[in-house]
């Protein structure tokens, strides 16, 4: 029996992020996920005494991740701002078509009265 892939297995046998693997065809993902900077990461140095990473790629790591943070940032709140006009769209909307259904119905109840006036 096979075992399955987890996407985090399967994005690092693709080399990509597990957002590429879920949601292939989004562009924001795709935006995100790109590499804005040619820097290249560079090896931690590590400390000799107590064996951990030094402060200046401690900072740049956090450098690196304020700036997708910036980045996640922005398209959220873009994205936010597309659905707040969209649903503003839908909220107009449903307001018109409830008005015409509303008219509609007493168009209906009014002929059903006198067509049911007639009968009788």
């Amino acid at each position: 029996m096979r075992k399955r892939l987890t996407d985090l297995q399967k994005a690092k046998l693709q080399n990509k992020s597990v957002a590429e693997i879920k949601y292939p065809k989004s562009t924001v993902i795709r935006k995100l996920t790109t590499k804005q900077t040619k820097v290249k990461w560079p090896k931690p140095t590590v400390c000799e005494q107590h064996q951990m990473i030094d402060y200046k790629t401690l900072a740049f790591v956090a450098k690196e991740q304020m700036k997708v943070i910036k980045t996640m940032t922005k398209q959220i709140a873009d994205m936010e701002e597309k659905f707040q006009v969209s649903q503003e769209g839908v909220t107009e909307l449903t307001k018109v078509y409830s008005d015409r259904i509303l008219e509609c119905n007493n168009i209906i109840r009014d002929l059903h009265q006198r067509l049911s006036g007639r009968v009788n």
